[in-house]
């Protein structure tokens, strides 16, 4: 809402309290309309570029961790992409 207003300062600092707390959307935060108004600060460019950081290493610690065969996202694989598994 900030940055629909155009309120930069306020906008930005929201939105690094977001991915500090464990929002990385990084596509959503790049492609948001509403955010249009900070997408041209270096300081955007480089929430952006973190969140898309964090959500790297979150997806291979999921990775990591098995989560994809505790979701039986696994079981077949087609094309080199998970597939889910059949019951």
């Amino acid at each position: 809402m900030a940055a629909y207003l155009e309120d930069v300062e306020r906008a930005l600092t929201m939105l690094e309290r977001a991915v500090a707390g464990g929002w990385f959307c990084h596509a959503t935060i790049a492609r948001e309309p509403w955010l249009a108004s900070v997408r041209d600060t270096p300081r955007f460019a480089a929430l952006v570029d973190e969140a898309e950081t964090r959500h790297r290493r979150a997806a291979a610690a999921f990775q990591k961790a098995g989560g994809d065969q505790l979701l039986g996202l696994t079981r077949g694989v087609a094309g080199g992409r998970s597939t889910p598994g059949r019951r």
